[in-house]
C-alpha cells in the first residue's frame, strides 16, 4: 500500500537587538525580521485503493509561569572577592595574545585585536602602525607553535570557517583556502558574525527578534531544533541565554517604576527565571533592579549569574550568582558585565569582550586584564586577544 506524507514546516527568521550606541562587533546588531512560510508540496493523486497520511508539524510548546510583577528575594550570601593576583596589562596599541592557562602573554607588535578560528587553534589580525591607519598587513598565527603566515594587505580579517580566512579591502573580501592557498573574491564580509542567533549546548538554535525600532525592553524569542526543523519554543522576554543543557535563563520585560530622570530614563525591575525546554515551565529565581539600557545574564548547568542595575550608577553595583543545585543566592559587591559561565564554573566578565575569569567556587581570579577596550577569545576562553579597535559607544547612556 502506497502512503504519501505532507509535512508542513514553519521556519522563522529572527534577529538580535543592538546593545550599546555604536557600531561594534561585540554589540548585537538589530534589524526588522523577515519571515517565510514554505507551502507544502502536493503529492500525486491517490487512487481509491491508496491510503494518504497527512503528517503535520507539532506546535511550539507553550511557555508557562513567566510574570513581571516584582517579588521578595531570597537571602543573599555575600562573597568577598579574592585579590587579582593574575592581573596583566595591555599597552593600548599592540596585538596581544594571552594564554589564560599558562599565563604566557605574546606581543605581536602594533595592530588590531585578534580574531580566533572556530576550533581555537589559530588567530588572525591586522598589523598596522597605529589606529589612525585604515589598512595594514593581515597575519595569521598558529597558537600551539607560534608559526606566523602573512595573508596580504587588508583593513579587516576574520575566519569564514576553520579552513578559510577572509581579508577585506573596501567592500570586497578575498577568501583564502588555508590548505590550497586558492583565493576567491566575494562581495561583503562573509565572516561578519550573526548576532541574531546562537547555538545552545543541546544543539538548538536560539534566535531573537526586536519588536520595536525604539524600545528593546521586550523581544520575541524562538528555539528551534535544526535536526528536525521543529519550533520548540516561542515567547516574549527581555533577555534569554542558554543555561546548560535543557534550560534557558530568562529575564522578563522590565517593569518601570518612578519618574524619569533628567535624561528621560526610568528605572525598574526584571524577573529572572529558569525555563525548562522540555516542558516550557518557568521557575522564578529573583527580582533584579534594572536601569536603562543594558542588563546582562548568563548561565550553565549549575549557576545563573546577572548584574543588578548594571547602568544604575547611583547605587553600589552587585553581581548575583544563583546555585541551581542548592537554591542559594550569592553576591559579589561589584558591578561586572556578565559574559558567560563556562562548563567548569568559571564566571566570564567584561564589557565588549572577556577581561576577567573568576572561579565561582573559590572566588579566585584565573585571569584579569586591565587597560583593554575590546577583546576577543576562543570559545573555551583559553586564549584572549587585545588590540586596537574601532571606536563605539558604551553600554550605558
Amino acid at each position: 500500500m502506497m502512503r504519501y506524507a505532507i509535512v508542513g514546516l514553519l521556519m522563522g527568521t529572527l534577529l538580535l537587538s543592538a546593545c550599546g550606541d555604536g557600531a561594534n562587533e561585540a554589540a548585537r546588531m538589530s534589524a526588522r525580521p523577515s519571515a517565510t512560510s514554505e507551502a507544502p508540496v502536493s503529492p500525486p493523486a491517490a487512487t481509491p485503493s491508496e491510503e494518504v497520511t497527512v503528517v503535520r508539524a507539532e506546535p511550539a510548546r507553550q511557555v508557562t509561569g513567566l510574570f513581571t510583577e516584582p517579588r521578595p528575594n531570597a537571602v543573599v550570601r555575600h562573597m568577598p572577592r579574592q585579590p587579582r593576583s593574575t592581573v596583566v596589562n595591555w599597552d593600548g596599541s599592540s596585538t596581544m595574545v594571552y594564554d589564560t592557562l599558562t599565563g604566557v602573554a605574546t606581543n605581536l607588535g602594533s595592530g588590531t585585536v585578534g580574531r580566533f578560528s572556530p576550533d581555537g587553534t589559530k588567530m588572525v589580525w591586522i598589523a598596522r602602525a597605529d589606529d589612525t591607519l585604515t589598512t595594514g598587513e593581515a597575519w595569521m598565527i598558529t597558537l600551539a607553535t607560534g608559526e606566523r603566515r602573512m595573508l596580504g594587505e587588508g583593513r579587516l580579517v576574520g575566519f569564514v570557517d576553520d579552513q578559510h580566512v577572509g581579508v577585506t579591502n573596501q567592500n570586497s573580501t578575498e577568501v583564502i583556502d588555508l590548505v590550497t592557498d586558492d583565493r576567491e573574491t566575494v562581495d561583503g564580509i562573509p565572516y561578519n558574525p550573526d548576532f541574531s542567533m546562537q547555538t545552545t549546548p543541546d544543539g538548538y538554535v536560539l534566535r531573537e527578534e526586536l519588536l520595536s525600532d525604539t524600545d528593546d525592553r521586550l523581544k520575541r524569542w524562538s528555539l528551534t531544533d535544526p535536526a528536525s526543523g521543529r519550533l520548540l519554543l516561542a515567547f516574549d522576554a527581555y533577555r534569554v541565554e542558554p543555561a546548560g543543557r535543557g534550560a534557558l535563563a530568562v529575564a522578563t520585560e522590565p517593569s518601570l517604576v518612578g519618574e524619569p530622570n533628567d535624561r528621560g530614563y526610568r528605572k525598574g525591575t526584571v524577573n529572572v527565571f529558569l525555563l525548562d525546554i522540555t516542558s516550557g515551565a518557568a521557575t522564578f529565581i529573583a527580582t533584579s533592579p534594572w536601569a536603562y539600557a543594558n542588563w546582562p545574564i548568563a548561565g550553565n548547568d549549575r549557576y545563573i549569574a546577572w548584574t543588578d542595575g548594571y547602568c544604575d550608577f547611583e547605587v553600589p553595583g552587585s553581581t548575583r550568582i544563583y546555585d541551581r543545585t542548592t537554591g542559594q543566592m550569592s553576591q559579589f559587591s561589584e558591578r561586572l558585565w556578565v559574559t558567560a559561565i563556562t562548563p567548569d564554573d568559571v564566571l566570564v566578565a567584561g564589557a565588549f569582550g572577556p577581561k576577567e575569569l573568576i572561579d565561582i567556587k573559590t572566588r579566585a581570579f584565573r585571569f584579569s586584564l586591565d587597560g583593554a577596550g575590546d577583546t576577543q577569545s576562543t570559545s573555551d576562553y583559553r586564549y584572549i586577544s587585545a588590540g586596537q579597535f574601532g571606536g563605539h559607544g558604551g553600554l550605558c547612556p
